[in-house]
């Protein structure tokens, strides 16, 4: 390694921020949607849990960011998010035949409804006759209560769930079967979302509850 080999942009890598990964060198489902990100848009943040992003020096950013560490030619700015959890406002069933029918409604619904709190609830592939999703939109009560982060690692996500109803609950993380989740330490199935989602549904007798998500190895 050679000085200058190492750039500003690298401290996140050093310090296990997790980030997000460019589209070309993903597998993920939501892969694409990062093309998309819009840093000028506090929604997108939220929505992907950008809490970090690094600019050059003289690019004007908005005001919900925070400058905390600047260079010569860069600025490291914080934005302040809701975290890796939200309660969807409603859940609309969908089946995906294939992988680019999947990409393009997930675009579709990040331009339209990303901002309502409205998520999609895919089943994918549409061949498993048992999981295929009913017509027609599967609505929740409004969203009431609270949901804060606990722990967050690359392979654990536990949250702090305070809900007066049932509610889904989405983590912002790429859905996988070998995903495990726990309500209460009772288990809970999972589901994928929009756009590439994990998502449960937390029964309304649960509150001040914690649910908790692992991988499996």
């Amino acid at each position: 390694m050679k000085f200058a080999d190492l750039h500003f942009f690298d401290l996140l890598f050093f310090c296990d921020a997790i980030a997000l990964a460019p589209p070309s060198e993903s597998l993920s489902f939501a892969s694409d949607v990062i093309w998309y990100f819009n840093d000028q848009d506090q929604t997108d943040y939220d929505l992907l849990d950008v809490k970090y992003v690094i600019a050059p020096a003289d690019k004007v950013m908005r005001s919900f960011l925070t400058p905390i560490r600047k260079t010569a030619r860069y600025i490291l700015w914080r934005a302040e998010t809701t975290g890796c959890g939200e309660v969807a406002n409603s859940i609309l069933p969908k089946n995906a035949d294939s992988q680019a029918t999947l990409q393009n409604e997930n675009l579709q619904w990040l331009w339209k409804r990303a901002r309502e709190g409205e998520f999609i609830r895919w089943s994918y592939p549409v061949a498993d006759a048992t999981r295929a999703a009913a017509s027609g939109p599967l609505l929740v009560p409004p969203r009431r209560g609270t949901l804060s982060d606990r722990r967050v690692t690359a392979d654990l996500f536990e949250l702090q769930v305070e809900l007066f109803s049932q509610s889904v609950v989405v983590v912002k993380t790429t859905y996988n079967p070998k995903w495990s989740a726990a309500i209460d330490g009772r288990h809970a199935d999972t589901f994928m979302v929009s756009p590439g989602y994990i998502g449960l549904i937390v029964p309304q007798a649960f509150i001040a509850c914690e649910s908790r998500i692992a991988a499996e190895p």
